[in-house]
């Protein structure tokens, strides 16, 4: 260290020589010069200097006046670490050892995390942001045998008590057309079917909106329509024939059933007795689906073909049933609009074997996309009303021709064109 001697005089000469009175002071330092120093106010010698301390750790500075070395400006010393980000500790390593390392967290007042399914979390720093990682806290209780709100027991109230509203069909369609949401059942930890409830069907032209869209019947405007007549031949619907007849003519020159396709089965024949196309008993498929001006022909033949040759057996339950079955073949085609017409003077009736009954005919047409239309005497009606699936496609056969013209009429304007 340079030693500077000053002469402090009672008086100012510039003499060649000191005064006696002149006094010499030793200086700390040399004004002006500079030194690192630590947070402790410790020099740092210049080999460490001018190394980079570790984190937020920092030298400082001391600067030299005539009073001496001054206060350690700048220097940072290492903190307790936090979650932040940084290395407050100066160890090197970032958020290493904060204080909420490791301790559980995530605790709901009055929550018993000993039960069901119920688990604190741990703190955990993640790119300096700490979060309470792994809690899971309770739970509506639903039925699947685990204590899901963790109050010690499982499935309570929900076992075998509690109905759940439930609906399996695509979101938007419950209660749109014929959906419907069921009802489940929590069972043995396990909910049940989804009962009672309607999902969306194909849809059909039934004046219902089946597939559950907002719109009734789309896409048959443009569909063909095919329309089985099933007549009774037996001598006693004479009269409702001819009426008929005279009531169809019309229909089959107007517009409207341009492009129409029709066929015809006959029942109550005594000859033949066995159908040969399809092996029913006492009817017969007299011809597959033709053009409109073709199937008059075949209606005339009613009268002087098939009614001689009536026996009084009226299969009209095989009819529908066969039909539905596809034992009777009619050739429809996929996208058609399908109609049976069924008229009859008689109750409904079976000769096959196994005997057909009321609902085991309703139950086949059920199963197809075929809207079925009844002509009978009002005294048979219950023998029908199961089978069709609105009670105002049952009508009363007429002997007035222009009764029945209205009547068909209206079950075209009922098809989806």
């Amino acid at each position: 260290m340079r030693i500077f001697l000053f002469a402090f005089t009672l008086s100012l000469t510039f003499a060649t020589g000191c005064p006696d009175d002149a006094m010499l002071v030793r200086l700390e330092c040399s004004p002006g010069d500079v030194r690192d120093c630590d947070e402790n106010g410790e020099v740092v010698s210049a080999n460490l200097s001018s190394l980079v301390r570790n984190g937020i750790c920092a030298y400082g500075k001391q600067h030299c006046s005539f009073d001496g070395w001054g206060e350690c400006i700048g220097a940072v010393g290492p903190e307790q670490e936090i979650c932040d980000g940084i290395d407050n500790d100066c160890n090197g390593i970032v958020d290493d050892d904060y204080p909420e390392k490791s301790q559980l967290c995530g605790f709901v007042e009055g929550v018993n995390y000993s039960e069901g399914i119920c688990q604190p979390g741990v703190y955990e720093c993640n790119e300096g942001t700490l979060s309470c990682v792994g809690h899971v806290g309770p739970e509506p209780e639903v039925c699947d045998g685990i204590d899901n709100n963790c109050d010690g027991e499982a499935d309570e109230h929900i076992v075998n008590q509690t109905a759940v509203v439930c609906y399996d069909g695509p979101p938007g369609t419950m209660r749109v057309g014929i959906c419907r949401a069921g009802i489940s059942y929590c069972t043995d930890s396990v909910m049940s079917h989804c009962e009672g409830q309607i999902l969306p069907e194909a849809e059909r032209c039934d004046g219902i909106d089946n597939n559950c869209d907002g719109e009734i019947d789309e896409g048959f405007e443009e569909r063909p329509a095919e329309i089985v007549f099933v007549v009774d031949v037996s001598g006693s619907f004479r009269e409702e024939i001819n009426s008929m007849i005279g009531g169809i003519r019309p229909l089959l020159s107007d517009p409207q059933t341009e492009g129409f396709k029709f066929a015809l089965v006959v029942i109550g024949l005594r000859e033949p007795s066995v159908d040969p196309v399809s092996g029913y008993m006492h009817l017969l498929r007299a011809t597959d689906l033709v053009p409109r001006d073709e199937f008059i022909e075949h209606l005339e033949s009613i009268l002087n073909v098939y009614m001689p040759n009536s026996g009084g057996l009226e299969p009209s339950w095989d009819a529908i049933y066969g039909l539905s079955k596809g034992h009777i073949p009619i050739s429809f085609t996929e996208n058609s609009q399908k109609v049976i017409v069924l008229m009859t003077d008689e109750a409904g009736q079976s000769y096959m074997d196994p005997r057909n009954t009321e609902m085991r005919a309703a139950d086949a047409i059920r199963q197809t996309d075929i809207k079925l239309y009844i002509f009978a005497l009002r005294e048979h009606f219950h023998t029908f009303d199961d089978i069709v699936s609105d009670p105002a496609n049952l009508h009363s056969a007429s002997t007035d021709p222009n009764t029945v013209f209205s009547q068909l009429q209206d079950m075209f304007d009922d098809l989806c064109r």
